[in-house]
C-alpha cells in the first residue's frame, strides 16, 4: 500500500492550481489530453493521458488541495483485518466478525484472513447507502 506525503500549503496551492487548469482545459477539449513533462535537463516531453486516468488525476488533485490523506491501491489489492477496519472505521475485532459472518468475503492466508480492497469497498457502499436510507 503506497502512501502519498502530507503536502505543505505550498504544494496544496500547487494542486489547485493543476486542477484548476486541467479541468478548465477539459471543458474545451475533453477528448484529447497530454501533459507536458519538463526535465531537469530542460528537455520536454508530451505525455498522452487517458480520459479515465485523467478523471482520477482530476480527484487526487482536489483531495491534496484540501490536504486529504492518500493511498493508492488495485482494487484487487488484498488487506488485512486491521487495514480493512482503518477502511470502514470499526475496530479489527469487528472487521474479522464481518469476515466470518459473511458480510465481506475473505480467503486465508495461512492462519491470517486477507479481503479483497473491492469487496471490501462495496460492502462499505451499501453500509453507507443503507444509513442514508434509514436516516431519510
Amino acid at each position: 500500500m503506497r502512501q502519498l506525503p502530507i503536502l505543505s500549503e505550498a504544494d496544496r496551492a500547487t494542486a489547485r492550481a493543476g486542477h484548476e487548469i486541467i479541468s478548465s482545459r477539459l471543458k474545451d477539449d475533453p477528448a484529447s489530453v497530454s501533459l507536458t513533462v519538463r526535465m531537469s535537463n530542460k528537455r520536454t516531453i508530451a505525455v498522452p493521458i487517458p480520459q479515465p486516468v485523467v478523471v482520477h488525476l482530476l480527484d487526487v488533485l482536489s483531495l491534496m488541495s484540501i490536504g486529504t490523506e492518500l493511498r493508492v491501491l488495485p482494487v484487487d489489492a488484498e488487506l488485512t483485518s486491521s487495514q480493512i477496519a482503518d477502511i470502514l472505521g470499526c475496530s479489527r475485532p469487528t472487521a474479522v466478525k464481518l469476515m466470518t459472518d459473511g458480510e465481506i468475503p475473505f480467503r486465508f492466508q495461512g492462519s491470517r484472513r486477507r479481503a479483497r480492497l473491492k469487496d471490501v469497498l462495496d460492502y462499505k457502499d451499501a453500509r453507507d447507502e443503507g444509513d442514508r436510507m434509514s436516516s431519510e
